[in-house]
């Protein structure tokens, strides 16, 4: 990962954009799907109904009269009208289900896929990039918050509910980055609609690294309301020092955690990812307990460059998502600028 990764943000995509912020097309660009149009679609439905009826009657009068010319069938305006009825039928039930089948994925990660494709749906651009080992979130509230959670004239409070709204708004990005959607019908006070649904909320288990994470899984757990919590205790050991491969001796105190089903999203969450020599133990345990799982998320507000390595060639199933990629650490194994130490901030034991 060069430097210049590193510190670059949303700014620095290769990408061009036009003064309106938009991505110019190219001769390669695929053409739009069924969902895409109907989403882009501002036109009265009921004139896409009347369209396919007036073309289906047209093509069911070339058919009939085609076929009464081969004599095959006679011509009558009840074979016409039947053999229209079953084309305006058959074109609306396709339709029905190409749309259905293509209920987004919001560029779905999973099993250490290479990267998010924010795109997929013909939606704006997500605010999650991919930078070699990790996708970084660069949603602007993310950045803003992180900035003044490493000010150092944050007091405590102010740093804890930081950590609570940061937590929150990555959880947001999981959702719009990692879950799918499906259509459903929806009864409003007016008339029956079609709406949009998130898919999997329940099926989530949030994995808690005691202590510094609790503030910022508490924000996840405002994204994720209904998610089943684990908790893991664990620390490394500072006296005994970072060794010369940059790991830590890592002692794990207590560990519990919910039944994880194949089908859940697994988030372990802790804000530093420094070393990753903790990170690496916690998970160790995570896929000792779960036999297999849906997707399987490190969640960091900060990383450094070392620990990411360290993680993802230690587990590369697991998608690490961090709010903030450092410079470096340095030799106590502390994130540089970093943002000091999360637990001792969040819980006054400074």
């Amino acid at each position: 990962m060069s430097e210049q990764e590193r510190v670059e943000g949303p700014e620095g995509s290769d990408d061009a954009v036009d003064d309106a912020g938009n991505e110019p097309e190219t001769a390669g660009e695929e053409t739009k799907g069924i969902r895409e149009g109907v989403e882009e679609s501002t036109g009265d439905p009921r004139l896409i109904l009347l369209l396919n009826a007036v073309l289906s009657g047209w093509l069911a009068w070339t058919a009939v009269w085609g076929l009464d010319l081969l004599a095959v069938v006679d011509y009558s305006l009840s074979t016409v009208a039947g053999l229209a009825v079953v084309i305006f039928a058959l074109t609306y039930v396709v339709v029905l289900v190409g749309v259905a089948r293509s209920g987004h994925a919001c560029g779905r990660v999973g099993r250490g896929s290479p990267s998010f494709n924010p795109n997929a749906t013909g939606h704006p651009p997500m605010t999650i990039e991919d930078r070699d080992n990790a996708h970084l979130i660069t949603h602007a509230l993310a950045t803003d918050t992180l900035s003044r959670l490493r000010d150092a004239e944050t007091e405590q409070v102010a740093f804890r509910k930081g950590l609570v709204k940061l937590g929150r708004i990555c959880g947001y990005e999981i959702i719009d980055g990692a879950m799918e959607t499906e259509y459903v019908p929806v009864e409003t006070p007016l008339e029956e609609t079609t709406g949009e649904r998130v898919k999997g909320l329940d099926d989530v288990v949030i994995i808690n690294v005691l202590r510094a994470a609790t503030p910022f899984v508490e924000g996840l757990l405002k994204a994720f309301p209904r998610a089943k919590q684990g908790v893991i205790s664990a620390g490394r050991d500072e006296d005994a020092g970072m060794t010369d491969d940059g790991e830590f001796p890592i002692t794990i105190d207590y560990v519990k955690l919910p039944e994880i089903r194949p089908d859940d999203t697994v988030i372990v969450a802790d804000p530093m990812l420094a070393t990753g020599s903790t990170m690496a133990a916690v998970l160790d345990h995570v896929l000792a307990e779960a036999d297999d799982f849906e997707d399987l998320f490190v969640l960091s507000a900060v990383s450094a460059p070392d620990g990411l390595l360290r993680v993802n060639e230690a587990v590369p199933e697991a998608d690490l998502l961090t709010v903030a990629i450092d410079d470096r650490l340095d030799d106590e194994g502390f994130i540089v600028p970093g943002l000091g130490d999360a637990g001792d901030r969040a819980f006054r034991t400074v």
